[in-house]
């Protein structure tokens, strides 16, 4: 959906249909009431009630709002509920190509409005039908991968025959066993999936019933085995291994999907030798948290969930300081709708109050990167920084570098001083002392620290 411009006047509506030929959607009234449906009052009245439906000669349907606070909110909150349910409402009687959110600027020309309406559809059609089947996969209440995975975890997480054995790992919070509860949602009954613990009391269990035969026949019954959890698989377990060595031989012969999801890579297990051999044929993929871009649509999806309106220069601060734990991302919007009755009317400073809990208190960013933006913000240059030079200044930027590189970057108090250029670490915690001296008698230093934290991050984003 293509939302630009500013503004429009009722007034003008008729002579915008006559230049470009457009028709009053037909039933546009009733599409709203399937809308009316699922967005509650007064929200409906305010955002949804006031748009206009048109369609062209080429199967494009055309919304119009009145003006750009409404557009606004809309783009944030109700984008992709109109597609869907417009979609939906008409697809026995039109063929739809395309649907527009479209405003007119008033110093437009005629013929400029009609080359942007016009770029806006050749520019949309083609990626909204790509999007559409891959989208609906994924529920964003339970997981959605992370750009550096999506296109991956999109293709497999829809095949139900061998493909090869998949190990998935990634650190708490990536969404390992929320991407299994999307796998089981996909194919239902086709799932058999089960925590390494469970495997292993279930098999004690079965050993003692005398039936671990019928239990395995059970488990082989299904075609797709998912085993999550694999880093609590002791050596100890030596019966248990052996039991899911016969299991990955089984499902290669009879075709069968099986993931491994594990917090961590293949070579930091303890396993038998002959299961080890066997996980290193495996398709290996790394869980990635949310980049940038999907904490922003997680954000705008749990926002819309609780009815919370934020403009988007809050949403895009609020990812840029979240952590990338989705539990936390989820966490975090719950907490803002019960935290206000009014969350929409929060200023930026009383949100990230409520949110601190929830914000990345380190960096993961090169020191590099870190010593570049803050010499940059201060106009200085990192030579002088990195010199003997003692100047006042020089030394007091030298000690904010150290002090993000250690307390928000994670870095060791030897690495941050050799990257600095100093003799042992003791010039490093003298220099933190110093801006925790600041900190605490003027607030100014603490808001100069978040200020470049957010350009750091920014800064980084940008070379990814």
């Amino acid at each position: 959906m293509t939302i630009s411009g500013v503004s429009l006047k009722k007034e003008n509506i008729l002579n915008i249909i006559k230049t470009y030929e457009y028709e009053f959607l037909q039933n546009w009234d009733l599409c709203k009431n399937q809308l009316r449906k699922l967005i509650p009052e007064p929200f409906f009245s305010h955002f949804i009630e006031p748009i206009y439906a048109f369609i062209d000669k080429e199967q494009n349907i055309i919304l119009f709002t009145e003006n750009e606070k409404l557009q606004k909110h809309i783009e944030i909150r109700y984008s992709e509920i109109l597609k869907e349910i417009i979609s939906d409402f008409y697809k026995e009687n039109l063929k739809i190509k395309n649907i527009l959110f479209y405003q007119q600027k008033r110093d437009y020309p005629t013929q400029t409005l009609k080359h942007k309406l016009k770029y806006a559809i050749s520019s949309d059609i083609h990626q909204n039908q790509n999007e559409k089947n891959t989208n609906n996969i994924w529920d964003l209440d339970i997981f959605y991968p992370a750009k550096e995975n999506y296109e991956e975890l999109t293709k497999l997480i829809q095949v139900d025959k061998f493909f090869r054995p998949i190990y998935i790992y990634g650190k708490s919070g990536s969404g390992k066993t929320s991407l299994a509860k999307t796998w089981k949602k996909i194919h239902q009954n086709k799932v058999f999936y089960i925590t390494i613990p469970n495997f292993i009391n279930e098999f004690v269990l079965s050993i003692k019933r005398k039936n671990t035969i019928t239990w395995i026949e059970k488990i082989k019954t299904h075609s797709i085995l998912i085993f999550d959890d694999f880093q609590f698989l002791r050596p100890s377990a030596i019966k248990c291994q052996e039991e899911i060595r016969n299991l990955i031989d089984y499902s290669y012969e009879k075709n069968q999907v099986l993931v491994i999801l594990s917090d961590r890579d293949i070579p930091y297990l303890k396993l038998e030798k002959d299961l080890y051999s066997r996980l290193l044929m495996f398709h290996k993929i790394q869980l990635h948290y949310p980049d940038y871009e999907t904490k922003i649509t997680l954000i705008k999806h749990y926002l819309n969930k609780y009815q919370i309106i934020l403009p988007q220069n809050v949403i895009e601060h609020i990812a840029i300081k979240l952590m990338g734990d989705v539990r936390y991302l989820q966490s975090s919007i719950e907490k803002l709708a019960f935290s206000s009755s009014e969350p929409s009317k929060l200023r930026t400073s009383e949100i990230d109050l409520i949110l601190q809990p929830y914000y990345d208190q380190s960096l993961n960013v090169p020191i590099e990167v870190i010593a570049e933006v803050v010499c940059n913000h201060y106009n200085i240059s990192i030579e002088k920084i990195l010199s003997n030079q003692k100047q006042k200044n020089v030394s007091l930027i030298r000690h904010m570098i150290a002090y993000i590189a250690v307390k928000l970057g994670n870095y060791t108090l030897s690495y941050t001083a050799k990257f600095l250029r100093k003799r042992d670490h003791t010039s490093v915690l003298y220099a933190i002392k110093k801006i925790e001296d600041l900190i605490a008698k003027d607030l100014f230093w603490k808001k100069e620290i978040e200020e470049l934290k957010e350009k750091i991050y920014l800064s980084y984003r940008e070379h990814q």
